[in-house]
């Protein structure tokens, strides 16, 4: 598919794990290598640092529930 679309279309891919790791998942040195090779040709990368948005609503929401028990 990422082959199809090369020079042709955009394509967006995210992950939560960043690409240093993806050896420990896949397990397969040789096929992360060529998978890593196909997504990183000609893309632009963007690393987003830190705490997850989901993270800091759960916080809201449980601050806002503590609220709700204290009243």
């Amino acid at each position: 598919m990422l082959d199809a679309r090369t020079g042709e279309r955009s394509t967006v891919f995210t992950t939560q794990l960043p690409l240093g790791h993806w050896c420990e998942v896949l397990g397969d040195p040789v096929i992360t290598d060529a998978i890593r090779d196909r997504l990183e040709h000609a893309a632009l990368t963007l690393e987003i640092k830190g705490e997850s948005y989901r993270a800091v609503l759960a916080r809201q929401m449980a601050r806002r529930a503590t609220k709700e028990e204290r009243a």
